[in-house]
């Protein structure tokens, strides 16, 4: 067989094996790379994908020790670097992680996606304040000032993960991490707008929504996996038992987040923090607190009826899934109700069918993995205007 035959062969394998990570077949992956081994000391792409199946499946301190050989080979591949931080941290050498990115930091400081993590990685490490300090010196001491939106971005994420907003407005005055909710003057500020939004599933897209626009709501149900007959089921008991310590599990790795379980109705959650970030127990304990803060506040804005309860559906809903969700929310004190679901029709997407005085049912041309951000703000701010604008 000719050296291109096997170069092409191997080209093939990588991308097989690109697949089967993605699609988290990670046995497949590693069987089908296992024939190339003797490349782990010379090609950095194939260290870097094996190491990542490694870490994936679980063996973190072989993928560290690739990772570490790849590094003293690619110094400024920041996404070996970070992913050998990540699995430092996994193995309990969290300090060791947090000053490897700090070293790789200030050798590569245009790197962003390395600031990022180490700005992330020192939040919870060290807390808010220290993450937003070194931060502040970023902006202080680049001379030019360079984006630093991703890394911006990647704090900020991670921040509102662990954090209260308002917990992390008082420690950034000058707003670097965007959290100020500011009037607009006269017309619509999506971002009050999407602050008067509560989250009832199916599942994480209006959440993400509420991000883009800066909107970040505390909302029980805003990254929550969650069908629409649970949801009534939740709602019908009053949420009760939801705040359960015992009830709770977190399950995740080095490269995907921590999914918050719960066996009383089977819901899961987001919770945008993974395995290596902080120790699994602690978070746990933390996420528990929360979840009986978040649902205290659940019941508390329905009593009040000041907010849009939302539910998103995946599949367009039924009259009954509706009318049943709706009559939920009715007894625990909520006036306004918006469903949204897909629609095949195009002239549809992105509109309000005003159905009651208390319920509105919108549409979208597609739901996630692709999220219509335009249409959603056409339907928040119309929505807005019929519930609340006048109220």
């Amino acid at each position: 067989m000719s050296t291109l035959s096997l170069f092409r062969g191997f080209e093939d394998d990588m991308k097989r094996a690109q697949t089967a990570f993605d699609k988290r077949k990670l046995e497949d992956g590693l069987a089908i790379l296992d024939r190339y081994k003797g490349l782990l000391s010379i090609d950095t792409k194939f260290m870097f994908l094996y190491s990542q199946l490694l870490n994936a499946q679980g063996d973190v301190a072989q993928a560290e020790t690739i990772l570490t050989r790849l590094v003293g080979m690619e110094p400024s591949n920041s996404a070996a670097v970070v992913l050998r931080a990540q699995c430092m941290a996994g193995l309990g050498q969290r300090a060791e992680a947090l000053k490897s990115l700090d070293e790789a930091r200030k050798a590569y400081p245009n790197d962003n996606s390395i600031l990022g993590n180490y700005l992330a990685q020192l939040l919870t490490e060290q807390g808010p304040a220290a993450a937003i300090a070194v931060l502040r010196q970023e902006f202080q001491h680049r001379t030019p000032p360079r984006r630093l939106d991703t890394a911006i971005e990647k704090l900020r994420q991670k921040a509102l993960s662990l954090y209260d907003s308002a917990e992390l407005r008082k420690l950034d005055p000058e707003d670097m991490l965007e959290l100020e909710i500011k009037e607009e003057g006269e017309g619509y500020s999506l971002r009050l707008i999407y602050e008067l939004f509560e989250s009832c599933g199916a599942n994480c897209e209006l959440g993400f929504v509420q991000r883009r626009s800066g909107a970040e709501p505390l909302s029980l149900f805003r990254w929550t996996f969650i069908s629409p007959e649970k949801l009534i089921e939740i709602l019908a008991c009053d949420l009760e038992g939801y705040e359960r310590p015992d009830i709770y599990t977190l399950h995740g790795d080095t490269q995907r987040e921590f999914i918050l379980s719960e066996s009383l109705f089977g819901t899961k959650s987001h919770t945008g923090v993974y395995d290596g970030d902080i120790p699994k127990e602690e978070f746990l304990d933390r996420l528990i607190r929360r979840q009986g803060f978040l649902k205290r506040k659940f019941l508390a804005d329905a009593a009040q009826s000041r907010k849009i309860f939302t539910y998103k559906g995946n599949d367009p809903l039924t009259e009954e899934q509706m009318t049943g969700i709706e009559a939920q929310l009715n007894r625990l004190g909520v006036r306004h109700v918006l469903f949204v679901m897909p629609t095949q029709e195009p002239d549809k997407a992105g509109t309000v069918s005003i159905v009651s005085p208390g319920r509105a049912v919108a549409y979208l041309s597609s739901v996630m993995p692709t999220i219509q951000y335009e249409e959603w703000s056409k339907i928040a701010i119309a929505t807005y205007d019929q519930f609340l604008r006048n109220s």
